[in-house]
C-alpha cells in the first residue's frame, strides 16, 4: 500500500472536494488495503451513478472504524434489533446455526471468530460500528458493512 500512497492521497483530496469524510492518515497503519479498497468501491459506484447525498452517507458510515471510541460491553442497546439483516440464520466455519437480528447476535458471532480473522481490517470496522451503534448510534449503519463481510467471508444464508 505504500507504493501506492501517491495515488491513494490525490483520490482522497478529489473525494474531499466533493465534501465527502475521506479516512485520516491512519489509514496507512492498517494491516492491508481492504479498508480502501471497499470505501474506494463502494463511494466511487454512489459518485458515478450520480448519487452525491448518498456517497456522503456512506462515506461517513466507514468514520466510526478509524475514530472510534471505547464503549461499555454491556451498553443498553445490546440488544437492539439491527435493520434489514438478511442473516436470520447464519452459517460459517466459525460458528455453527446462529440467529443474527440483534447487535448482541452480531456481537456473538464476532466472538467466535478466529483471532487472526478478528484482525482483519473489515472485521474491525463491523465491530467499531458494533460499539458505536450499542453506546446509542444509528444500527442501520451496523447493517450494511456486516451484510458486506458476511458475503465476503461467504456466509451461508437459512431461512
Amino acid at each position: 500500500m505504500q507504493d501506492l500512497r501517491a495515488a491513494i492521497r490525490s483520490a482522497l483530496i478529489s473525494a474531499k472536494k466533493f465534501d465527502l469524510w475521506v479516512p485520516s492518515e491512519r489509514v496507512y497503519e492498517l494491516p492491508d488495503a481492504s479498508f480502501l479498497c471497499e470505501y474506494f468501491r463502494c463511494l466511487g459506484r454512489l459518485l458515478e451513478d450520480g448519487h452525491l447525498d448518498k456517497a456522503s452517507r456512506e462515506a461517513l458510515s466507514w468514520k466510526p472504524f478509524l475514530h472510534r471510541e471505547k464503549l461499555p460491553l454491556n451498553g443498553p442497546r445490546w440488544a437492539e434489533e439491527v435493520p434489514k439483516l438478511r442473516y436470520t440464520k447464519a452459517w460459517s466455519r466459525w460458528a455453527t446455526v446462529m440467529t443474527l437480528k440483534t447487535l448482541g447476535d452480531a456481537r456473538s458471532l464476532l466472538s467466535h471468530l478466529p483471532k487472526d480473522v478478528r484482525a482483519r481490517s473489515t472485521w474491525q470496522h463491523v465491530a467499531a460500528d458494533l460499539d458505536w451503534a450499542a453506546g446509542g448510534g444509528d444500527t442501520m449503519n451496523v447493517s450494511v458493512p456486516l451484510q458486506m463481510v458476511l458475503g465476503m467471508e461467504r456466509v451461508e444464508r437459512r431461512k
